[in-house]
């Protein structure tokens, strides 16, 4: 990346984060303080979960397959302030609309899943590897909310997300859904790697507010953030 081109991207980071900051002024009034949702509340979940063995399976075969995983580091840099390069493996699907047309074939069943979930904007495979700890931080927009489904747990007391003042331990086949913009860390304190499906959607809010999610998350796959993040996946993947 040339002088000029980051610092435009430094710029571009600094108004994109200072101008969601606004947008999420208004939405306060109408979106509850929680932070953990109960995965009953939307209906789609029971529908993964009674597949998640053939999610399980579509994952192993891309980690058998060489070339296919991407140190999430290497895709979006910004990620080496909470977690160490090596630790935190990903296969993208969906990143901000834009989706990644050759993981999903490979991965059909998933692919089929995920237009089950709403606007769903962002979706991968997460792999944290042994050792790994992300650390403590909040997420981009209140305008979403997250879902994670476990996959490859082998032994989840070992293996959490702090949420605020609360710990939850994934489980294989279970779903988890939270808001990201509240603090939060994850870690893999077991011998395996610890792997999910790990998927954003605009969350369940008043026309206008879910209209603004759905400009917002355009103008987001449109930047240079993350126009960057496609390209350099792109270049690994050869």
């Amino acid at each position: 990346m040339t002088d000029t081109k980051k610092v435009a991207y430094t710029v571009q980071a600094i108004f994109g984060k200072a101008f969601i900051r606004l947008l999420e002024l208004p939405m306060k009034a109408f979106l509850p303080n929680q932070s953990y949702f109960s995965p009953s509340d939307f209906e789609w979940t029971r529908t993964i979960e009674a597949n998640w063995k053939s999610l399980q399976e579509e994952v192993k075969s891309v980690q058998n397959q060489p070339n296919t995983l991407h140190d999430i580091c290497d895709i979006s840099p910004e990620q080496r302030i909470v977690v160490n390069r090596g630790d935190w493996d990903f296969f993208p699907l969906l990143i901000y609309g834009n989706p990644i047309k050759e993981n999903l074939e490979r991965c059909p069943k998933t692919a089929e899943l995920l237009k089950s979930i709403p606007n769903a904007t962002t979706a991968f495979f997460s792999i944290l590897k042994p050792g790994c700890h992300v650390k403590a931080h909040r997420g981009a927009f209140r305008g979403y909310l997250r879902y994670h489904l476990g996959l490859s747990i082998s032994e989840p007391e070992k293996c959490g997300l702090r949420l605020m003042d609360t710990t939850y331990h994934w489980q294989n086949g279970e779903s988890m859904i939270f808001d990201d913009t509240y603090d939060h860390e994850a870690w893999n304190r077991s011998a395996e790697n610890r792997v999910i499906l790990y998927v954003d959607f605009i969350r369940p809010m008043p026309a206008i507010y879910e209209r603004i999610s759905l400009w917002l998350t355009n103008k987001i796959s449109s930047s240079m953030y993350v126009q960057g993040s496609l390209e350099r996946a792109g270049k690994l993947r050869n």
